[in-house]
């Protein structure tokens, strides 16, 4: 039709009042119409293609048809008029389906920038988790209190979560004490900021306690246990309660309160991995190792703030790495040529692919911004890891990009730091099973073993042997030898007893004063016998003098055995009052004998 109008030097946009009929009839032709809707790409010159046709079609309609068409020409016009109304509703579906492609994009792009908000969110989270918990770890390596590393951890956690007021409240020997405080507590209250005042317990902080699960309240007073706190305490209307991981030695709970907003999830679980920091650090304090977490530690975190910046220009294959590019590796700033082949030659094999694949993604334009993990090798030649972000910040009409920049930052001291705090709670649990003068398993790590194995055999059906050993006239040999002299020979026998032990699975423990329990996981009563005449043996062998001894002129012992398949409800305390029992009876025979649990004979040595 384009074509038509061309050959009879009209336009689409002229008025038909300005056309003749002659000039008009080739125009309505259908073929002619559907040639030149075939000739325009676009919906909108389509839209003006059908719309100029209809109002030629009603233009014909509105003269004298009859008079200067034909019965055909009017059979051709009607049948042209049905297929303009047929592109019509084809224009019509394409534009809606257009304008659903353009929503769905448009939706698409906004959940793209909702996680990338959120993604930034989190990032931001967990670098203030790690402010917290660095300013928890420097007051542990500042040998400062116990006070103020509570006060810290505190602080930490309330400006963490966005509290006003909170508590940190420990167990001290059946006494609940403030440890820390955040908040107007008036004196008046009994709440006094160096730790030595007594928290007003009740059921309510007990239960949390007891539960040692976190707990975040809208409503506290709502609570069936709630009882407010005393005058001089600030009314709390929203709560975070975390307890203390008591399994670590320490009970107690850290409270937050009074946030408008509430607390979310993430605040329960970030408060949680401060609290696991603080305890540590409170336990190693405890333990008096706070000096083993060096100075040179803490400046390394400190100087991995520092960043390495580079621009690289991809077209031309160019990069600028800047001084602190070169000297956080170590080497002289320029050193190495400026070229991305000098990247790839400091990068570590197993990480050039990664480098190599982030880049080219990122020049894709697939990626806005990204952030790997590589490592790099440094003047030393030791690898570093290298935490490496980087964005487009130049683009062509393709989306390509044509600049890229970012950072460098060595965060190996965060290793470092990852792998000594492992070493050290490794460390820190090994001492807190341990009994110091005797270097063998103590009260505590025995009951847990005994609990395990009780389990384990009632589970089998497998039989479980216990010994309880008392040294005998242990007393008077420290009467007569010394005190020092005394932890020589508990040292001693310790040793003894657990070098005749043969299998791993056994176990001896300082059960407490000069008694020893020895566990036997799958022994029965003859066996757990036979294990206590070998220590007996063991012990003979030492020949330790013992003059005040009114059974012999050497160190020995009295041991009670008892062994027993677990069954039903029965606990493992009965079978320790078992072997105690047993115990009790070779003393009050003589001593110096191995009497085992319901058996009228003994084993006198």
């Amino acid at each position: 039709m384009n074509r038509a109008c061309k050959e009879n030097g009209l336009s689409l946009k002229a008025p038909l009042s300005l056309l003749s009929m002659t000039d008009l009839i080739p125009l309505a032709d259908p073929q002619q119409c559907r040639s030149a809707l075939a000739e325009v790409n676009t919906i909108e010159g389509r839209e003006r293609l059908l719309t100029w046709v209809v109002q030629l079609i009603q233009g014909l309609r509105s003269m004298d048809l009859p008079r200067v068409l034909s019965a055909g020409d009017l059979i051709r016009l009607n049948d042209l008029e049905k297929e303009m109304e047929g592109h019509q509703l084809r224009l019509e579906a394409a534009r809606n389906d257009r304008i659903s492609d353009l929503i769905r994009d448009n939706k698409r792009l906004q959940l793209e920038v909702l996680e990338r908000d959120l993604v930034e969110e989190q990032v931001s989270r967990k670098s203030k988790l790690l402010e917290a918990i660095n300013q928890v770890l420097n007051q542990m390596v500042a040998d400062r209190g116990e006070h103020y590393l509570a006060t810290t951890c505190l602080g930490a956690a309330c400006e963490l979560t966005g509290s006003p007021s909170g508590f940190i409240v420990e167990n001290q020997e059946g006494i609940w004490r403030l440890l820390a405080v955040a908040s107007d507590i008036s004196e008046s209250a009994g709440a006094k900021t160096d730790g030595s005042s007594v928290f007003p317990m009740n059921n309510f902080w007990r239960e949390v306690t007891q539960t040692g699960e976190t707990r975040a309240f809208a409503a506290p007073g709502a609570h069936p246990l709630w009882q407010p706190l005393p005058d001089g305490y600030p009314e709390i209307r929203t709560l975070l309660a975390v307890s203390l991981p008591g399994k670590a030695g320490v009970s107690g709970f850290i409270a937050l309160a009074n946030n408008p907003r509430g607390y979310a999830f993430i605040d329960q679980a970030d408060v949680e991995t401060l609290a696991l920091s603080f305890v540590e650090a409170l336990q190693r304090k405890r333990a008096e190792q706070a000096k083993q977490i060096s100075e040179r530690r803490l400046n390394l975190a400190l100087d991995s703030a520092e960043e390495g910046l580079w621009d690289y220009m991809v077209q031309d294959e160019e990069i600028f790495f800047s001084p602190r590019w070169f000297t956080l590796l170590g080497f002289q700033a320029g050193e190495f040529p400026y070229s991305f082949e000098t990247w790839v030659a400091l990068t570590h094999p197993d990480d050039v692919a990664l480098l190599k694949n982030t880049i080219h993604t990122a020049t894709r334009g697939d990626e806005e911004a990204f952030k790997i993990e590589i490592r790099m090798l440094s003047q030393e030649g030791q690898w570093r890891w290298i935490q490496v972000r980087g964005r487009a910040v130049e683009r062509n009409v393709r989306g390509e990009a044509l600049r890229l920049v970012g950072t460098l930052i060595d965060f190996s001291p965060y290793k470092h730091v990852e792998t000594a705090l492992q070493k050290a709670n490794e460390e820190l649990q090994r001492l807190a099973a341990l009994d110091d003068l005797t270097q063998i398993a103590n009260r505590r790590r025995f009951d847990e073993r005994l609990n395990d194995e009780w389990c384990r055999a009632r589970r089998d059906g497998l039989p479980l042997g216990i010994i309880i050993a008392d040294i005998d006239y242990f007393k008077a040999y420290n009467d007569t030898y010394g005190h020092v002299r005394g932890d020589e020979i508990l040292y001693a026998v310790a040793q003894s007893i657990s070098a005749t032990l043969k299998r791993p699975m056994d176990m001896v423990a300082r059960y407490g004063g000069e008694e020893f329990a020895i566990l036997l996981p799958n022994t029965d009563l003859p066996g757990a016998a036979q294990v206590a005449q070998e220590i007996h043996k063991a012990i003979e062998a030492l020949q330790v003098k013992h003059r005040a001894s009114p059974v012999d002129g050497h160190v020995t012992l009295s041991m009670g055995v008892a062994a027993r398949v677990p069954r039903g409800e029965r606990s493992p305390i009965a079978m320790v009052e078992s072997a105690d029992q047993a115990l009790y009876k070779a003393k009050a025979q003589g001593r110096n004998r191995i009497v085992m649990a319901g058996m009228e004979e003994n084993i006198c040595c």
